[in-house]
C-alpha cells in the first residue's frame, strides 16, 4: 500500500472519529433540550438520528478503505461497528450522573445505523437498477 493510499484511509476514517468523539461528549453529560422537549420519543428519535449519520459516515469510510468488497459486506461491518459504539455508549452513559443505559436507546441506535449505511447504498442500488433498466 502506498503511502498515499494509506492517508487518504486516515483520511476516510477522520469524520467517523470526531462523530464519536461529539457523540461521548454529548453522553457525558445531562442536555434538556426545550426544542424537542415536546417531542414523543424524542430521546429514542434523537439516538436515531445520532446513529444515522454515524452508520452513514461508517459506511462511506468502510467503502473508501475496502473499495474492493462487496457492499453487503461493508454494510454490516458498518451496522456492527456502529451498534457496538452505540453499546459501548449506553454502558458509558450508566456512570454519568443524571443519564441511564438504555436497551431501547441502543434499539434506536441500531435502526438508526441501518437507516445510515442504507442510505448511503441507496445510490448506488439506484444506478444499478437504472443501468438494468436501460439494458433490457
Amino acid at each position: 500500500m502506498s503511502a498515499t493510499r494509506g492517508r487518504e484511509r486516515v483520511r476516510a476514517w477522520v469524520p467517523v472519529l470526531a462523530y464519536m468523539v461529539v457523540i461521548v461528549a454529548l453522553s457525558s453529560v445531562r442536555i434538556d433540550a426545550p426544542s424537542i422537549a415536546r417531542l414523543p420519543f424524542k430521546d429514542k428519535l434523537v439516538h436515531f438520528v445520532e446513529y444515522a449519520g454515524l452508520g452513514l459516515l461508517t459506511m462511506r469510510a468502510s467503502s473508501r478503505t475496502w473499495p474492493g468488497h462487496p457492499p453487503l459486506r461493508l454494510a454490516a461491518f458498518a451496522v456492527l461497528l456502529t451498534s457496538a459504539f452505540g453499546l459501548s455508549d449506553e454502558l458509558h452513559q450508566a456512570f454519568v450522573p443524571g443519564r441511564t443505559a438504555d436497551a431501547r436507546d441502543l434499539l434506536a441506535d441500531v435502526l438508526g445505523a441501518m437507516l445510515g449505511v442504507a442510505l448511503w447504498l441507496a445510490p448506488s442500488a439506484l444506478r444499478r437498477r437504472s443501468l438494468r433498466t436501460r439494458r433490457s
